[in-house]
C-alpha cells in the first residue's frame, strides 16, 4: 500500500486571465528609461506557462517583438533567468535543461537527474518527443554522448521507458495530512499490486554488494541499472524495505558505501522518489541548493520555474515537514532584490490564501 500526496501547484490557471491586459503591461514596465521590475513579477511569476504563451503571441501581434527577447535585454542575472523559465512548459523545460547539461566545462549531474531520474515514463517519452522534432537527434544519443561510465548506463536505461507500471487495487481513499502548519491536506490512499516473493529474491540479490562477492567486474552494477530501470516504484519500495527488515540495513548506506560519483547520486535519488515520493526528492534538492555556505542558483532557478505550476505546494508541505523550517524562509535568507522577490512569488503562489 502506498499514499501519495495530490499533486498541489502554487501557479494555477487565472480565471481572471487577459492576455491582452498582462501584455500591455509588460510593455510599459520595460518602456522607457529603466524597468519596472516588480510589474514584470506580478505577472511572469504569477501565470501559467500556457498563459504566458498566450501573451507572448498577443505581445508579438501588437509589437511585433519577440517578448522574452525583450525581458532578457531588460533584466539581469538569476533573475533574468527565472523570468525567461516561466514561460516554458514542464516537457520543454526539461528538455533544455538536459540540453544545456553538457554545454561548457564538465557535465551538470544535477541537471540529468531532476530532469530524467524524477520522470514517469509517458513524461520521457514526451521529452523524447520534443527532443527529436526540435534538434533532429534523439534524446537517448544527446544523453550518451554527454555521459559516461554506469551513471550513462543508468540514464539511457530510464530513457529507454520500460519501467513497469504498478496495477492498483480497488479504488482510491481520501485521507487527511497535516501539512505542517496545522491544516489538513487532502491526500490520496492507493493500494497497488507488488510482487513479494519477487521483492525478497531481489533484496538478496541487491545485498550480494554488500558481501563483495568475487564476480566479473561491472556484475553488481549492471543488475542494480537493470533492477532501477525496469521495476515499478512500488515494487522497488517493497524490495528496499525487504532489505531493511532481513539485514538491518538501509538500501541508501549500500550505495553510500558500495557507489561513488553520480551513479551513486542517481541511485540515492531513485531511491527517494521510490520510498517518498517526487515531491520529497524535490524538496531535499532545494535544501541541498541552499544549505552551508553560497546558493546553487542555477538549481533553485530551474526547480522553482519548473514545479510552480505542477507541485510546488506539495514540495512546500514536504520541506516544512522534513525540515521544521519554510521553504520560503530559506530562500528570503540565501537570496536578494528582485531575484528574491520574483522566487518567493512562484513560492506562494497566485491562489487565494486558505480562510
Amino acid at each position: 500500500m502506498s499514499t501519495s500526496i495530490r499533486p498541489e501547484p502554487t501557479i494555477v490557471p487565472l480565471s481572471s486571465f487577459d492576455a491582452e491586459k498582462d501584455t500591455l503591461t509588460l510593455y510599459q514596465a520595460m518602456k522607457g528609461l529603466g524597468t519596472k521590475e516588480q510589474k514584470v513579477i506580478e505577472v511572469v511569476c504569477a501565470r501559467t506557462p500556457d498563459q504566458l504563451k498566450q501573451v507572448e503571441s498577443t505581445y508579438q501581434q501588437r509589437y511585433g517583438k519577440k517578448l522574452r527577447a525583450e525581458l532578457k535585454s531588460e533584466l539581469s542575472g538569476n533573475f533574468a533567468k527565472l523570468v525567461d523559465l516561466m514561460f516554458l512548459g514542464d516537457t520543454e523545460l526539461a528538455v533544455e535543461v538536459v540540453k544545456d547539461a553538457g554545454k561548457g566545462i564538465g557535465l551538470n549531474p544535477d541537471a540529468i537527474i531532476d530532469f530524467i531520474c524524477t520522470r514517469t515514463c509517458e513524461e520521457l517519452e514526451e521529452m523524447k518527443t520534443f527532443f527529436k522534432a526540435r534538434f533532429n537527434k534523439s534524446l537517448e544519443k544527446e544523453v550518451y554522448d554527454m555521459t559516461s561510465g554506469f551513471f550513462r548506463n543508468l540514464v539511457v536505461g530510464l530513457l529507454s521507458t520500460e519501467r513497469e507500471v504498478s496495477e492498483m487495487v480497488g479504488q482510491p481513499e481520501p485521507v487527511n495530512i497535516d501539512d505542517g502548519h496545522g491544516r489538513n491536506i487532502v491526500c490520496v490512499k492507493t493500494i497497488v499490486k507488488v510482487d513479494t516473493h519477487l521483492a525478497i529474491k531481489e533484496a538478496e540479490e541487491l545485498h550480494r554488494v554488500c558481501l563483495k562477492e568475487k564476480v566479473a567486474k561491472g556484475y553488481h552494477e549492471e543488475n542494480w541499472v537493470r533492477f532501477f530501470c525496469q521495476r515499478s516504484w512500488a515494487q522497488l519500495a517493497e524490495t528496499f524495505s525487504i532489505h531493511e527488515k532481513v539485514h538491518d540495513k538501509t538500501i541508501q548506506k549500500v550505495i553510500e558505501e558500495q557507489f561513488s560519483g553520480d551513479f551513486k547520486k542517481a541511485l540515492l535519488a531513485l531511491v527517494t522518489i521510490a520510498c517518498e515520493k517526487r515531491e520529497m526528492y524535490f524538496a531535499e534538492a532545494l535544501y541541498e541548493c541552499m544549505k552551508g555556505v553560497g546558493t546553487n542558483d542555477q538549481r533553485l532557478v530551474r526547480i522553482v520555474a519548473n514545479r510552480g505550476h505542477l507541485d510546488l505546494g506539495t514540495i512546500k508541505m514536504r520541506f516544512l515537514q522534513h525540515y521544521d523550517k519554510p521553504l520560503d524562509v530559506y530562500v528570503t535568507d540565501d537570496t536578494s532584490g528582485d531575484y528574491r522577490k520574483a522566487l518567493l512569488a512562484v513560492i506562494h503562489g497566485n491562489k487565494s490564501p486558505p480562510s
